[in-house]
């Protein structure tokens, strides 16, 4: 018996509803024309038993994932009056990649920040250092990072000097809170967000992706972290949620500002929750802080604590000066303990160079004589002509925005005088230096 060989053609088919997998993002169906349109594609006659491998195309007419169940295969009888099918079982899927615009280079704005626990930890809540040499005790070092090894080799104090991780972290928040769908104006947006994530640079730097899909979602690229094609099968299946959610959006993304150096936001609407988080973002930079932190004998115990503070601080305000203390504030104060004898800064220069815009906050156990405060000469350290509560009154008259950041429990403050002291001398702006307190103390800072 001859046979005859005979033209045939394939295309793609998708699955049943009921036979799609379950998916986070539901599959779309190449069925439908608005999603892909899928052509037949006709072969030459092949002849009997031959093989051949052919290329099907799919064109993807939106964004998102296309679940494929197989092939259909078709062949027309020698006359080509009659096409037979059949059906081939081949399971796979597409990932139809959002739209992108060609963006120039990009050099965004802002600086290197700390980062606790390093880019291993960049997205989770802890705190960790990296080693970095030896070097000799200075005054104000925490008891903890001694070297004893190197204490009882020398016959001198020898700590461990650490080096925290800083580097640039810039966020795209994507703004998916919409009542009208996926429409031009909201595909337009999931482009935009696109072409950001495939033209910033995450070699030596983090982006963080923030967005809402029932609920924020937070994926983070570069330096280890998700690829940039991650970030766009990510950005492919996002859809629309509900307008109320912004505001979960606006906390997460407030929440994250401190370890930011910029802030790129895609929104789809404009109104008063959006302005809001617009201007708290810019006015992150724009905040000024002198940071005056009490220094030795009883505060050794709350060095790590108040050693975070500043880290965050520091990482925080763009324009932030510190200076240390030892238990009160009086005619000078210095920036370096290793020099703290020979180099001080006089109190009335920094009344004299900082403008009263600037926020103030004390950081200090406040726990010593009374004397120390409230008398001439009360100084430990050295004689004073003028008592400490008149330095603390120059300041907070100049500086009307203030704080007193204390470590010490809040339920022990009413057994130390000193202490009930300071916050009269404070109008009762003592918190304690805890989360909450912090909370509190920021508050009254805006004030």
């Amino acid at each position: 018996m001859r046979t005859r060989s005979t033209p045939i053609s394939a295309t793609w088919c998708t699955p049943p509803p009921s036979a799609a997998p379950k998916l986070d993002t539901p599959p779309v169906e190449t069925s439908d024309p608005q999603v892909a349109s899928v052509p037949e594609t006709p072969e030459s006659p092949a002849a009997p038993g031959a093989r051949r491998t052919l290329r099907l195309s799919l064109v993807p007419r939106r964004r998102g994932r296309i679940e494929l169940a197989g092939l259909v295969l078709g062949r027309t009888d020698p006359l080509g009056l009659v096409k037979g099918l059949a059906r081939v079982p081949l399971a796979a899927r597409v990932v139809a990649l959002p739209r992108r615009y060609r963006l120039p280079r990009l050099a965004l704005p802002g600086r290197r920040k700390h980062q606790p626990g390093g880019v291993s930890l960049a997205s989770s809540v802890g705190d960790s250092e990296e080693f970095l040499a030896l070097r000799e005790y200075r005054p104000g070092d925490p008891l903890q990072h001694i070297h004893w090894k190197s204490f009882a080799r020398t016959g001198r104090p020898i700590v461990k000097e650490f080096q925290d991780e800083f580097f640039e972290r810039h966020a795209l928040v994507l703004d998916t809170g919409t009542r009208r769908g996926e429409d031009a104006a909201f595909e337009d947006a999931v482009a935009v967000a696109a072409s950001f994530v495939y033209t910033i640079d995450t070699q030596e730097c983090l982006l963080d992706l923030l967005f809402v899909g029932g609920e924020v979602r937070h994926y983070v690229a570069g330096r280890g972290q998700l690829q940039a094609e991650h970030m766009l099968e990510v950005l492919a299946g996002v859809g629309p949620s509900a307008p109320d959610a912004f505001a979960s959006l606006a906390r997460a993304v407030l929440e994250a500002r401190s370890q930011l150096a910029s802030c790129i936001l895609v929104l789809v609407s404009w109104d008063g929750a959006r302005r809001r988080l617009a201007e708290s973002l810019a006015a992150g930079d724009r905040v000024k802080v002198l940071l005056f932190l009490d220094v030795g004998g009883s505060m050794e115990s709350h060095v790590r604590v108040c050693e975070e503070l500043f880290s965050a601080a520091r990482s925080e305000f763009k324009h932030l000066e510190y200076f240390y203390f030892h238990n009160f504030v009086y005619e000078s104060v210095w920036k370096d303990s290793r020099r703290r004898h020979g180099e001080r800064t006089p109190t009335l220069e920094i009344l004299r160079t900082y403008p009263p815009d600037y926020r103030v906050i004390f950081v200090g156990d406040a726990s010593m004589s009374p004397y120390e405060i409230v008398q001439p000469g009360g100084s430990i350290e050295h004689w004073n002509d003028e008592s400490g509560a008149v330095w603390m009154q120059r300041l907070t008259q100049r500086f009307r925005r203030h704080v007193w950041l204390n470590p010490e429990p809040e339920d022990r403050w009413d057994y130390t005088a000193s202490i009930e002291i300071v916050r009269q001398l404070l109008e009762d702006r003592m918190y304690p230096l805890t989360l909450a307190g912090l909370d509190r103390g920021i508050q009254a800072l805006k004030n």
